[in-house]
């Protein structure tokens, strides 16, 4: 209780007896004021002997408090409990309800109340729990303030289930329960297709809630699987801790690989994952220059999917990727890769480029292809026309040389046969008829002058009348050529 009444002064007597005056109308004025007085009872209908796992617990908070409480509070373990239906705390004035209790029910309960002159805390409640086969879980002593669950032995999870290993290699195998009270022995037995043997105890140690075996397989039939069970005082554990065995080696290649994402400095790769040799597997990345084979990047991980960063523009590279783990490296799957091109060496190769004259469009391409088709036409047509002419001149030719042939052989042979007839008479353009006939005949051309017309070098008497009529036709025949 706190002082309420201040100590007395050494002065007069009169201001000594005021003072002892208010001190006691103080003590009056604060008569029945205290912090709550609180404790803590399992429900009336409740048996502590026959509270098993599973079942459903209440308590209820009484309370002394002058003047009344303001707030009650319930405690688990030191943590503030909230009213939660889901999660099975039900919070209903000064009662609590527990629907059921197991192991995470375990731990310190106390109720806590409130007044203005402070707050005050029950002691906890003692509380003897038994197993739902009727076995007796855990005995609590009258000072404990707990409420545990106690059982039989379970596996804990998250171990290592599978062990990869090789012949003639040895092995260490941990089992791990949880088990309340935690004094515990261990069993193993191994397993395979053709018998269940027990391992001896040489081979397994025991360290609290855990055993650990060591094992070899030698032959193919060492390879199964190791049953693990732990018993406490409370029972034997139902379900055994599997551990498989299986022959480990070095994992197989990856698969499926694929490269995404490139960029002027990076692209990303992805794989699938191949058997892991019975181990644990990682995974190695190596990126090398395809020309130089030299390694750019080395990057490991966990799974098959990797980012790389940090390389060049414009170039190849080639990319291995091997699967290892303890028992060594898969062999590598290779694939290839390339970084894109820099923007401004393209810019520049835009402006070294000449540039050309003229545009071609689809309209000029048309207007061209015309324009050269018409050459082509018209050529065509001066060849044809060019050979038609030709062959027509050369058969001109050969009409007017025969023309002028049976012209001249008809001359010679008229003159012989009138015998006196004068050549001058042939030179008269106004009565000589060959004369009309060559104008009539312009397009006859006679033979030219050969030298079987030639003059004798003393002409005589007797051959005169007969040389006319071929000086005849070689002076027309010369005429025409003129």
């Amino acid at each position: 209780m706190k002082k309420i009444c201040p100590p007395l002064s050494t002065g007069r007597v009169e201001e000594r007896v005021r003072e002892i005056c208010r001190c006691r109308l103080s003590h009056l004025l604060a008569a029945g004021l205290h912090i709550p007085e609180v404790q803590i009872h399992l429900g009336t209908s409740l048996d502590p002997e026959s509270i098993r796992e599973g079942t459903d617990v209440y308590f209820d908070c009484t309370i002394d408090a002058h003047p009344s409480i303001s707030k009650v509070e319930w405690r688990h373990s030191g943590k503030t409990l909230h009213h939660n239906i889901s999660q099975g705390v039900i919070i209903t004035d000064q009662s609590l309800v527990l629907q059921g209790v197991s192991r995470a029910s375990a731990g310190n309960y106390t109720c806590v109340g409130y007044n203005t002159e402070g707050d005050g805390e029950s002691i906890p409640f003692n509380l003897n729990m038994t197993h739902p086969e009727g076995k007796v879980l855990e005995l609590f002593t009258r000072n404990s303030s707990l409420i545990r669950v106690a059982d039989a032995p379970t596996c804990r999870p998250n171990q290592t289930r599978v062990h990869g290993v090789a012949k003639q290699e040895k092995v260490n195998i941990s089992c791990e329960v949880e088990a309340n009270p935690s004094h515990v022995t261990f069993r193993w037995m191994f397993n395979n297709s053709a018998e269940a043997v027990d391992v001896q105890s040489p081979h397994v140690v025991l360290e609290g809630t855990s055993s650990i075996v060591s094992y070899t397989p030698v032959t193919d039939l060492d390879y199964g699987t190791l049953l693990c069970w732990a018993t406490n005082r409370i029972g034997s554990q139902r379900l055994p801790c599997v551990f498989h065995i299986i022959p480990a080696g070095r994992p197989d290649l990856v698969r499926n690989c694929s490269v995404a994402n490139s960029s002027m400095t990076s692209f990303s790769i992805r794989c699938q994952e191949g058997y892991n040799g019975g181990l644990p597997q990682s995974f190695l990345l190596e990126v090398r220059d395809s020309s130089s084979h030299e390694v750019r990047v080395n990057m490991t991980g966990s799974y098959p999917r990797f980012a790389v960063t940090g390389l060049e523009p414009s170039c190849h590279y080639l990319v291995y990727i091997y699967s290892f783990n303890l028992k060594g490296r898969s062999e590598p799957v290779v694939t290839q890769a390339a970084t894109l091109r820099l923007p401004e060496k393209q810019l520049t190769a835009e402006k070294e480029r000449p540039k050309s004259r003229f545009w071609f469009t689809p309209m000029m391409s048309v207007l061209i292809g015309i324009f050269a088709a018409l050459i082509i036409v018209a050529a065509v047509i001066v060849v044809v026309l060019r050979l038609q002419c030709s062959r027509n001149e050369d058969r001109r030719k050969r009409h007017k040389a025969a023309a002028a042939e049976q012209r001249c052989g008809g001359s010679s042979g008229s003159s012989g046969d009138k015998g006196g007839s004068s050549p001058i008479n042939k030179l008269d353009p106004g009565g000589n008829e060959s004369g009309d006939s060559d104008d009539k005949n312009p397009d006859i051309i006679p033979q030219p002058c050969s030298g079987e017309y030639q003059l004798p070098s003393s002409p005589t008497s007797s051959s005169l009348p007969l040389l006319y009529p071929a000086l005849l036709c070689a002076h027309q025949a010369c005429i025409l050529q003129r």
